[in-house]
Order: C-alpha cells, then structure tokens, then sequence
C-alpha cells in the first residue's frame, strides 16, 4: 500500500492535466454543438444575397 503512495506523489501535475483536457473537451463539445448553428446562418444569408428577380422585358 505504501508503494501506490509512494508513486501517487511522484506524479506531478496531474490536477492541472486532467484540468487541461476537460477544459478542452468541453470547448470541443461547445464548437460542435455551436458550428451547424452558424454553418446554417452563412448558407441562409448566401441564399438570399443571391435571390435576384428575373429580368422582364
């Protein structure tokens, strides 16, 4: 027992690691969730940019 201990505390910056990754994973989860919504808005506004009425003569 006193061994996991012992290599517990040789481990150094593991808090701020697994800190870093969620932190990660979380901005990650966000940008996914997030892109479609203004994918969506750039083809909305390209569609109507480029609705011109037909010419009659």
């Amino acid at each position: 027992m006193s061994l996991l201990i012992e290599k517990r505390k040789m481990v150094t910056g593991l808090k701020s690691s697994l800190g870093q990754i969620l932190l990660l994973a979380a901005a990650s989860e966000v940008f996914a969730r997030v892109a479609p919504f203004f994918m969506q808005k750039v083809i909305y506004v390209a569609i109507i940019s480029a609705d011109r009425k037909p010419y009659t003569s």
